[in-house]
């Protein structure tokens, strides 16, 4: 995994509308101001939040693999596999804040 400012993962949701890494340090709310109970749309929303370390440590190392092999079989950069290595590589550095 590379290195990184945000808080590692792994990020967890506990259904209280929290995301908090393993360590207890806050990561995020998710609330429903009006009524305080979380809608499906929310609790969506948290479980998506709580994975964000796992699918960039994910998507970091496939993409590592990926374009090794690419390397090796000759495709080209205006190829469709070019094009989804360069889109990965653009989200991992947008999560990074390296965009």
């Amino acid at each position: 995994m590379s290195k990184h400012t945000f808080t590692p993962g792994p990020w967890d949701w506990r259904g209280m509308g929290r995301v908090r890494s393993n360590d207890g340090t806050h990561i995020a709310d998710i609330w429903n101001t009006e009524n305080g109970c979380m809608t499906e749309v929310e609790q969506a929303n948290a479980r998506l939040i709580s994975q964000a370390p796992a699918m960039l440590e994910a998507l970091e190392e496939m993409t590592a693999i990926v374009q090794h092999n690419a390397n090796h079989s000759g495709y080209e950069e205006d190829s469709p596999l070019g094009r989804h290595i360069r889109a990965a590589r653009a989200a991992i550095k947008a999560a990074k804040g390296e965009a």
